[in-house]
């Protein structure tokens, strides 16, 4: 039986076909014109670039991404909706800690 998280998770390839490098992220939002994913920022770096980024055969861009010494996040947007759930976030900390 597959956890709740992993219904969320895809893998994200380079459109470079001689590229080996790959990563993965995770549905953190959809509308009816798009899904958007959360990955590493060194992962858009490793596959190539943000011109490069694949998500199931399908181009995506990056709506927002930290500088290589930030915090190592990536928002990434395809332009179609798919049929993968939204992984539930929530906050875990207290205020202040």
């Amino acid at each position: 039986m597959r956890n709740s998280w992993e219904a969320s998770v895809v893998l994200i390839t380079s459109s470079d076909r001689g590229e080996s490098h790959f990563g993965t992220g995770f549905v953190i939002d959809k509308n009816e014109q798009a899904t958007y994913f959360l990955t590493c920022a060194h992962v858009v770096r490793e596959i190539g670039g943000p011109e490069k980024i694949e998500i199931q055969g399908s181009q995506a861009k990056v709506v927002a991404s930290s500088s290589e010494d930030g915090a190592d996040l990536a928002v990434l947007c395809l332009a179609k909706l798919l049929d993968i759930p939204s992984l539930p976030l929530h906050a875990a900390g207290k205020k202040d800690k």
